[in-house]
């Protein structure tokens, strides 16, 4: 507004002193095409200011009387209405020569408003402060002054269609026409406001002349000629279509009434009903309307009659038997005060309960509350099933109203037991209401009591001897209207929460079960309910949904729910686990769902951490940490999405102020990840060694980091040249990382009862042993050496291994550690295979070194079975061997 006031006031300071502008009378048929009238008013404010005439500021007066009155006739509430009845005053005393009926029309109208809703307050006791007598002056002034409007406005109708009969250019025409027709619309709205403040004027002062002139009023809007009053006979079904025709019709109708005249008046209201095509909304003022007519009259059996139709053809509708709040209380201020008047009728009380019945049914308690302090519980009745309702609500609400004075959170039970007692003293009132004979006439008020009853329990806590839940679900049972049997639903829920909390973990089991029977119930029958959401979220959230179900269900959830968010949180909670649980391919379609389900979440909490949230900019570090556990799990890992949402924690962590030193470790073994995913190993090994230096789970996490990517590394370069550089280079860093990782698995107990452990210790071991077969480095030989021995030692026993640890026993020396392992090895391959040549060969070779006499002797026998000593290439080895044994000199190793 500020901004678009400086706006208009450049614009119409810089037109000041310089006569029309062409450009600001743009900028005023822009803002009018746009209905933009609280800043077109300013503007011509404005205009008016620095008119260089006064006949430029009196049109430019004429111009803003349009908008103020467009204004007046607007729903901006009572200050804004205030402001521009000042602002309109002010211009019609600043600018005599401007004469608008459309403003002046607008004034009164705005001042009918406040005076028709003091009026109809007053009338059905809703402010009992109203003065009537200053009632009667208003609506007394405001006749005249519609009365005075409306003749002016006719003199100008009257002046504009003989003024058609002139001859004149189409567009002289064309304005006389246009003009006549809104001048036939103020004529229309001045006797129609005459009529209902001639009715208004006739409800608070009887014996005036209201009514008799309000008839007139209503009789111009109803074809009646001038002075006379509207009869019925002339009315036509067709023209009831319009609101105001059909309005008008209405206030004639109690006038009517007023003055004697009581068939007159509902003939009206029933030529009005019978019409097929009338107004939406009618059907309740006419309802009021008869209501009055009938208590007028005294025709307290009609009066029954109409309000059980009406009831019926709500109940056809919508399936709800229960009048509408203002016209119970209507009928409830109508029938009290004629009790009042001690008007012996016998259907008069069954009316009043049926009004009263209707205001418990739809859980308006302040209403039946009121009439009985208005009224006096005496006006009740003394068994009935409503006096007994209005007595324990009088009790009820005062209980209320305390609650909320004593304890801040009012919607949990009380801890005060005499506040508890009066709780209890209500519900024993309700209950005994339900135990009337009357009782089953109020099918919907009976329901509204038992609701009550579980609220009165549910807030007497631990306090009552029984619970509210039961009373609740019955509430439910009975409930006419879905919408109240869900609330009812939903409070049985509350209330076996707190009685299970209260009765503790294994006593409250049975009471769960049942409880979660009312969350299914619900969820079956209120699927579309606000609460369905939150009972959907409880539901997963206490695992009883399978995870991938519950996410599709969670997905569902519209983005108008409340619960929208926490189920986006909860789906994505789901889909990171299914990520984590999932096999390896499915992995990494959770992994990427979940990050398309987290990225908008992560982003929410950022904006809301930068402007101080620390709760979410907790969140947003947890869900960041989960995102890049995702992003970098897969396969082909999500580089993208990995860095931004690193540099995004990174600068939460520095920028928002958000608590996260404990996080330092994981986030330089993300930032590993990140470097060894896009081949950056001297930034990875940098980041490595300052981990290195930490104690935590990332040490050992970024050691298994390092050991996948070098293994990985080496499988692959081996398979192409294991002699190679990088191939050497990726088999040392296997053995630096693999080697940290065995020595620490194995510090415990019977680790190497674990062929997971055990397969770790080989694969350092073979890496090992290549860097030693490429280099000759006897350390790497004696890394291999202790891994085999340890290995061997914990049973391991294949081939492999034995070949392994045979060949680097040698190279070190320890033939005896060489010889067993062969002659193992040879124990265990089936006789006369290919493999078991090899290894006897190679068994016999280092014997012959070790003790040639037993080379000797076992070689013997090797010919005695093998004539031929076997296949090659295995003979020509062997009879190599079997020549240096014969010549003395043993093995040539």
């Amino acid at each position: 507004m500020l901004i678009g006031a400086a706006l208009l006031h450049g614009l119409v300071g810089s037109a000041a002193g310089a006569g029309p502008d062409p450009k600001s009378d743009r900028l005023e048929e822009y803002l009018s095409s746009l209905r933009m009238d609280t800043l077109l008013a300013e503007y011509l404010q404005g205009v008016m200011a620095s008119a260089a005439t006064e006949r430029e500021r009196v049109q430019a007066g004429e111009r803003l009387a349009r908008v103020y009155a467009r204004l007046l006739e607007g729903e901006g509430g009572d200050s804004a209405t205030r402001r521009w009845e000042s602002a309109a005053e002010e211009l019609l005393r600043t600018v005599p020569d401007l004469d608008s009926l459309e403003l002046r029309l607008a004034l009164a109208q705005a001042s009918y408003r406040r005076a028709e809703r003091d009026a109809e307050r007053s009338r059905l006791y809703l402010d009992q402060t109203i003065d009537r007598a200053l009632l009667v002056a208003r609506f007394r002034g405001l006749l005249d002054r519609f009365a005075g409007l409306a003749e002016r406005a006719d003199r100008l109708v009257q002046g504009l269609e003989r003024r058609q009969e002139d001859r004149m250019t189409i567009a002289q025409r064309e304005l006389v026409d246009q003009t006549l027709q809104l001048a036939r619309r103020h004529s229309s709205m001045a006797h129609y406001l005459a009529g209902y403040s001639g009715r208004y004027l006739a409800m608070q002062d009887p014996s005036s002349d209201g009514a008799r002139r309000a008839l007139m009023h209503f009789g111009r809007m109803l074809d009646a000629p001038s002075g006379e009053m509207p009869v019925v006979s002339r009315f036509t079904a067709s023209s009831a279509r319009y609101p105001h025709i059909a309005r008008s019709a209405i206030g004639t109708g109690i006038c009517f009434a007023m003055i004697g005249q009581t068939d007159d008046g509902l003939a009206w209201l029933d030529a009005v009903a019978a019409s097929g095509d009338r107004p939406e909304g009618i059907d309740g003022p006419i309802f009021s309307a008869r209501a009055e007519i009938l208590a007028r009259s005294r025709r307290w059996d009609d009066l029954l009659s109409m309000v059980n139709q009406r009831r019926e053809r709500l109940a056809e509708g919508d399936g709800i038997r229960v009048l509408p709040t203002l016209e119970a209380r209507l009928i409830g201020v109508l029938t009290l005060e004629a009790i009042g008047r001690g008007t012996p009728a016998p259907t008069l009380a069954m009316t009043r309960d049926l009004a009263l019945s209707d205001l418990i049914a739809r859980g308006e308690f302040g209403h039946a509350v009121d009439l009985a302090s208005v009224f006096g519980g005496e006006r009740f009745g003394v068994e009935s099933f409503v006096s007994q309702q209005v007595r324990a609500l009088l009790i009820y609400e005062r209980a209320r109203a305390e609650h909320a004075e004593v304890q801040e959170d009012d919607s949990r039970p009380v801890t005060d037991p005499d506040l508890a007692r009066a709780y209890l003293d209500a519900a024993r009132l309700f209950e005994r209401a339900l135990e009337t004979e009357d009782a089953f006439a109020f099918p919907d008020a009976m329901s509204s009591a038992a609701a009550l009853i579980g609220l009165c329990r549910y807030y007497a806590g631990a306090h009552s001897e029984r619970s509210g839940a039961e009373w609740f679900v019955r509430a439910a049972d009975q409930a006419s209207d879905p919408q109240r049997a869900a609330e009812s639903l939903w409070m049985a829920i509350l209330a076996m929460d707190a009685e299970i909390e209260a009765l503790g973990e294994e006593a409250g089991r049975d009471r769960r079960s049942e409880r979660d029977a009312l969350i299914s119930r619900f969820l079956k029958d209120y699927p579309n309910h606000p609460r369905a959401d939150l009972l959907l979220l409880r539901r997963i959230a206490d695992g009883q949904i399978p995870p991938a179900e519950a996410v599709e269900l969670l997905l569902g959830i519209s983005e108008g729910s409340p619960m929208y968010d926490a189920a986006r949180r909860e789906a994505a909670r789901l889909e990171f686990l299914q990520f984590r649980q999932a096999p390896s391919d499915r992995r990494d379609w959770h992994a990427r769902r979940f990050l398309d389900l987290a990225g908008p979440l992560l982003a929410a909490d950022e904006r809301r951490a930068r402007v101080g949230d620390a709760e979410s900019g907790r969140r947003a570090i947890e869900l960041g940490r989960r995102m890049l556990e995702a992003a970098l799990r897969v396969e082909s890992a999500d580089i993208a999405r990995a860095t931004s949402v690193m540099e995004l924690l990174e600068s939460l962590l520095v920028d928002a102020g958000v608590e996260g030193t404990e996080l330092a470790e994981e986030f330089d073994y993300r930032r590993a990840q990140l470097a060894l995913a896009t081949g950056d190993r001297e930034t990875a090994n940098a980041v490595m060694q300052r981990l290195m230096q930490g104690e935590g789970r990332f040490v050992e996490a970024g050691n298994r980091l390092f050991y996948r990517d070098a293994l990985a590394r080496w499988r692959r370069l081996r398979r192409a040249d294991a002699g190679a550089a990088t191939a050497v280079e990726a088999a040392r860093d296997v053995v630096r990382h693999g080697g940290r990782l065995f020595v620490e698995y194995t510090a415990a107990d019977q680790a190497l009862a674990d062929p997971a452990i055990r397969s770790l210790g080989r694969t350092v071991a073979d890496a090992a042993l290549d860097v030693h077969l490429a280099t000759g480095g006897r350390e790497w030989a004696e890394r291999a050496m202790a891994l085999y021995a340890t290995l061997h030692d914990a049973g391991e026993r294949d081939a492999e291994l034995l070949r392994s640890l045979a060949m680097v026993a040698e190279s070190l020396g320890d033939d005896e550690t060489a010889l067993d392992a062969w002659r193992t090895l040879v124990a265990g391959l089936r006789v006369g295979s290919d493999e078991w040549f090899s290894a006897r060969t190679e068994h016999l070779r280092v014997l012959s070194r070790v003790d040639p006499d037993r080379a000797r002797e076992v070689m013997s026998q090797h010919r005695a079975l093998y004539p031929e000593l076997g296949p090659e290439p295995h003979r020509t080895k062997l009879q190599e061997i079997e020549r240096a044994l014969q010549s003395g000199a043993g093995g040539n190793g």
